[in-house]
């Protein structure tokens, strides 16, 4: 028995550091890409301005030449383009930012996923009262996760049901599915550690 539950202690440890290795590499290659398009953010916009800055010069020295229908068109595309280009860099803001909002998450979910390790340990370490009830939520989560229903398709402690033996003992089974022609198939979670 100290063996076993010497076994599920290393795999639970194991499984937690290996989930814990896996987020802190996913978080790592997130905030790397965040610095990526950080710096891709500030290369473009400096490069929108140094741009901006060189057609409007030019654009000045050439003004007393050009003509009014020439300008317009110009500066229509102007616009459009830095419409595209503030366009683009909302859309990346809010991408970066749904990113760190998925990050966080992921943060928290190991944190839980962590503590719901530990007290499930903790649980399965105490007394032999305590396992069989945590045997019986999860016969129940699995009956209920097949579909079946509680007094209609199975019964718990065989409420309803005569559950004597041969010798008159009255049995408490922790759960009885029930078949055609009232037959029962007997469930009675065992935990071992």
């Amino acid at each position: 028995m100290n063996e076993n539950l010497l076994f599920l202690l290393v795999g639970v440890g194991i499984g937690t550091f290996f989930t814990f290795l896996f987020m802190l590499q996913r978080v790592t290659s997130l905030k790397k890409e965040i610095k990526k398009g950080q710096n891709l953010e500030l290369r473009f916009g400096d490069a929108f301005k140094n741009l901006a800055n060189d057609i409007l010069e030019e654009r000045q020295k050439n003004f007393k030449e050009e003509s009014h229908e020439v300008l317009k068109p110009l500066e229509e595309n102007l616009t459009e383009f830095k419409q595209r280009l503030e366009n683009n860099n909302k859309e990346y803001i809010e991408r970066n930012t749904r990113l760190l909002e998925k990050v966080s998450v992921l943060e928290k979910m190991n944190m839980e996923m962590a503590k719901e390790t530990d007290k499930l340990t903790r649980a399965l370490k105490g007394d032999i009262k305590k396992q069989g009830a945590w045997g019986e939520v999860v016969l129940q989560r699995i009956l209920e996760a097949s579909g079946l229903r509680e007094g209609s398709e199975y019964v718990t402690q065989g409420i309803g049901v005569n559950t004597t033996n041969e010798e008159g003992t009255n049995l408490k089974p922790d759960y009885m599915i029930k078949l055609p022609e009232d037959k029962y198939i007997i469930l009675d979670s065992k935990v071992s550690i």
